[in-house]
């Protein structure tokens, strides 16, 4: 019994180590936006977030090699090693040796370890109430860091002193569905908190985030008449917030300007999307020149000259899986995240889950809505442990409901 107790409090160092690494991702993150967004001569410092990026992921690998000595995997896992494969080759193929040949390894064995490690992070945190105590402690921590750099870059924005009018960090949108999934009235209210910085905040990516989270938080909602209450009052309260910051703020011009951009007389498409629609034509338009390529991808190292930049990734994550992997790795890939997503939602919507299981299946969500528009899942650990951990409660859950129905 003494050796099993003294095995777990080993475990659990290592998972309460991963949750400080997270904050001080955050923390770094957001002090590095903030300063990119004062002045130019920052700009440069944003590439710090890959330290604590790293040392989550080394966190997670230590923890599979010596403590657990193996890697759980699952059926997405197994499609990541396939076409890990698949890309290699066709990249050897083309003799594609070069630092990017590294990175995109990295892309697709990164999403096998992170979830391997979620899935025993899981086995503790269910049992665990001290360790769940701890994970809502440290993001409450940084939503509260977040939450003044927001303020704050607002002030000195209207004064005319940051030269972008966003500010695109993104804790807000990990904090809050932690808060407004939970049962304690407090910790609702600061999910509202987050939901407001995350739109003060301007980024477009985000706000759209944070409005799923939230509207995702409300199907799920617990059906305790306090709870329902508390989100009702501030639902209409960030309602009336929103339109009074429309009518007298520039808060939402961003939004705005994209919908001109998009619909309006004179649409500039390039502007609404920041280029990502001319970055898919061209790679596109590539991969169409050996149309092969939409079958292997264009292989490991392989690089696209897009507006005087070779890109080796898409800003539309499902095309830089195709870019890598091929159609069908794109394919596999955000058809089996897609599948967990809504049976995760469809769970927490006939109150299968648990409070504390709930912001991990709105996390999934919000994973493959923001890889839409952005490389995220490529390059940030964060969001495979959150996929991870999803994954596993769909499936234990899964396992109940056909247990309930033989």
């Amino acid at each position: 019994m003494q050796k099993l107790k003294n095995n777990m409090t080993t475990k659990s160092i290592w998972f309460y180590l991963f949750v400080i690494a997270m904050l001080a991702d955050g923390i770094l993150n957001t002090v590095a936006t903030f300063l990119s967004a004062y002045s130019i001569a920052y700009v440069g410092i944003t590439a710090l977030f890959k330290i604590t990026t790293i040392l989550e992921l080394i966190i997670a690998i230590v923890y599979l090699l010596f403590v657990e000595k193996r890697v759980k995997m699952n059926w997405l896992s197994y499609v990541f090693l396939f076409f890990c494969m698949v890309g290699m080759l066709t990249g050897i193929v083309y003799r594609q040796f070069n630092s990017k040949f590294l990175v995109h390894i990295f892309t697709y064995l990164m999403p096998v370890i992170m979830m391997a490690f979620s899935y025993y992070f899981y086995q503790e945190y269910q049992e665990n109430r001290k360790l769940r105590s701890f994970m809502y402690t440290m993001m409450l921590a940084g939503l509260i860091l977040y939450s003044i750099s927001v303020v704050v870059f607002r002030i000195l924005y209207s004064q005319g002193g940051m030269r972008y009018n966003a500010l695109g960090t993104p804790w807000g949108m990990y904090a809050e569905p932690f808060l407004l999934c939970s049962n304690s009235l407090g910790q609702i209210i600061w999910g509202y908190v987050a939901l407001a910085m995350s739109v003060l905040s301007g980024k477009r990516a985000i706000l759209l985030a944070v409005v799923l989270a939230w509207i995702c938080s409300l199907c799920m909602l617990n059906r305790r008449r306090k709870v329902a209450a508390v989100h009702l009052l501030m639902t209409m309260g960030a309602v009336f917030a929103a339109v009074f910051l429309f009518l007298k703020t520039n808060i939402f011009a961003r939004m705005v300007l994209t919908l001109t951009n998009m619909f309006g007389e004179g649409a500039d498409l390039y502007a609404a999307t920041s280029g990502r629609n001319y970055e898919i034509e061209v790679i596109v338009d590539y991969i169409n020149q050996n149309p092969s390529m939409w079958l292997t991808g264009i292989g490991f190292g392989g690089m696209v000259w897009v507006k005087e930049l070779y890109r080796h990734y898409s800003h539309f994550s499902p095309l830089g899986y195709v870019m890598t992997g091929g159609i069908f790795a794109s394919v596999s890939i955000y058809g089996i995240l897609c599948w967990k997503a809504v049976k995760g939602m469809v769970y927490g919507m006939k109150g299968y889950l648990e409070s504390w299981e709930k912001p991990f299946v709105i996390l999934l969500v919000n994973a493959i809505l923001t890889s839409f528009l952005g490389a995220s899942l490529t390059v940030t650990p964060i969001w495979w442990f959150f996929i991870g951990m999803a994954f596993v409660i769909v499936d234990q859950r899964s396992s109940t409901v056909l247990e309930r129905a033989i």
